[in-house]
């Protein structure tokens, strides 16, 4: 992950909207960075609009601008200055557009429509899918710096990214590797008549490879010297594995890689990924794995 130089907050003027502003607000007062937010108005809903009452489809559109730049005012203190851009059209499409500008994404997880999130996915979801720079996906209030990482990776050649992109969004931050593994053919060894203390054997020489690939993969980022807690190497699915660890270790930000291996899971971000932000309960930064 390059430096951050620029964070893109997209808001609907929800509360996790909001809060992905203030989340926005705080890193790039951290990186030094500039900020600009960005909402979009639904074309298609003010064009219907303006056929039946045009002057409350330019009140609309100037409240908007309004309720932005106010938050872009609330946002800027001490000197620090915040963009406010209203757009009008596709809510993706305009801020797919716009991302060029920005070294980071950010949004809420939740939009302010619950059941169109529901039936058809939330719009952070839709955005992620089709982003190809990294994006964060905020979900509780901006109360302090990221201070708890978790960073689960899967030892492909995409890891070594996700675990820079956590030491680079989070400076200050204590960062947890996590990694779950399986053991191939081990139902077929059980039906062989493999011991149990065979099997046993055999998983323990999978966890202890893994936990050399850790260190292997940490000592060899600078940017993570001194900063890594024990990690945590765990036999099962790993979306399961992921969530589990969340619940004991508590972080406060999960920084995850965006690989499907397949087209379909790439564009449904990944079948791991797409749990992880569905059921975790902080904030996700999701690394394009390309």
């Amino acid at each position: 992950m390059n430096p951050i130089r620029s964070l893109l907050a997209a808001t609907d003027f929800s509360d996790d909207g909001i809060n992905a502003c203030r989340r926005a607000a705080r890193l790039a007062r951290e990186q030094g960075a500039g900020l600009e937010l960005l909402h979009v108005v639904s074309g298609s809903s003010l064009a219907l609009l303006r056929g039946f009452f045009p002057d409350a489809a330019t009140s609309i559109a100037g409240n908007a601008q309004k309720a932005l730049e106010n938050l872009g005012a609330e946002l800027a203190t001490d000197g620090f200055a915040v963009k406010a851009t209203v757009r009008e059209g596709a809510i993706t499409t305009e801020v797919l557009a716009a991302m060029p500008r920005a070294d980071l994404l950010v949004v809420g997880a939740r939009g302010s429509n619950p059941l169109r999130d529901l039936m058809l996915g939330t719009t952070a979801e839709r955005l992620l899918a089709r982003a190809t720079g990294p994006a964060l996906v905020v979900k509780q209030p901006p109360r302090d710096s990221y201070r708890r990482v978790l960073a689960p990776i899967d030892f492909s050649r995409f890891s070594a990214t996700v675990l820079t992109a956590a030491a680079t969004l989070a400076p200050e931050a204590e960062i947890q590797v996590c990694h779950a593994f399986d053991l191939p053919f081990e139902g077929k060894l059980w039906l062989a008549g493999v011991a149990d203390d065979e099997i046993n054997r055999y998983r323990a020489e999978a966890r202890r490879q893994a936990l050399a690939g850790i260190r292997q993969l940490v000592d060899g980022l600078p940017a993570l010297a001194g900063r890594t807690s024990l990690p945590a190497v765990t036999r099962g699915d790993p979306a399961r594995v992921i969530l589990d660890q969340e619940a004991l270790y508590k972080p406060d930000l999960i920084v995850i890689g965006k690989q499907g291996r397949s087209a379909l899971e790439e564009f449904l971000l990944g079948s791991v990924t797409r749990h992880v932000l569905a059921d975790s309960k902080c904030d996700v930064l999701v690394v394009n794995a390309r």
